[in-house]
């Protein structure tokens, strides 16, 4: 959506289309092979303009700059997940979530990283405003664990969602799962206190 809104907001400024030309270098990157150094140049601009005043942009296409900029980020095969966290987590669609859509870039981005505590207060933030399904809730979990982070560091608003994961409830929520029922077995029931 931002990239067909763009095109509206350019006369006004030349850091638009500068701002345009870059959201299209980035989006073919893959394609023009362009390096890595060069990738974190233009990432850095976008993401400098993105957490600036956005110049009379209204909400619906600063979140959606924001939400494409999130996809670019966590889709590059070349750049570090450390450098997409590092970006990812200056923006506000990681401290103010947009809700369950963008779950699934984060879980994403979480498996590349290292070091995970990043994503607790992203999950938090999530989990507060009480729109995760028990299938998402399910996958915050399971992805935590298997990224070796202690279910004690886990935000309390996650702990309170662990009786949806219990035996016997899980199996009628998570039916259509037969993946994440799995993994969620693997689990002692103690780890879903």
């Amino acid at each position: 959506m931002f990239t067909a809104l763009i095109p509206h907001y350019m006369h006004r400024d030349d850091q638009f289309r500068s701002v345009a030309a870059d959201l299209l270098h980035a989006s073919l990157f893959h394609v023009n092979q362009t390096g890595v150094e060069r990738r974190m140049v233009v990432y850095d601009r976008l993401v400098d303009f993105a957490k600036s005043p956005y110049l009379d942009l209204n909400h619906v296409v600063a979140a959606e700059l924001e939400v494409y900029l999130l996809q670019l980020l966590v889709n590059d095969e070349l750049i570090t997940a450390e450098y997409a966290v590092d970006k990812v987590t200056g923006l506000m669609v990681a401290k103010d979530p947009r809700g369950p859509e963008n779950l699934a870039l984060f879980l994403r981005l979480l498996v590349k990283t290292e070091e995970p505590r990043w994503f607790l207060g992203l999950a938090e933030r999530l989990l507060a405003r009480e729109v995760l399904s028990a299938e998402q809730v399910a996958e915050i979990w399971c992805a935590l664990t298997n990224k070796g982070v202690a279910s004690s560091e886990y935000p309390e608003t996650l702990l309170d969602e662990a009786h949806r994961l219990r035996w016997p409830a899980r199996e009628e929520l998570l039916a259509h799962r037969p993946d994440l029922l799995m993994r969620l077995s693997k689990l002692e029931d103690d780890e879903l206190l």
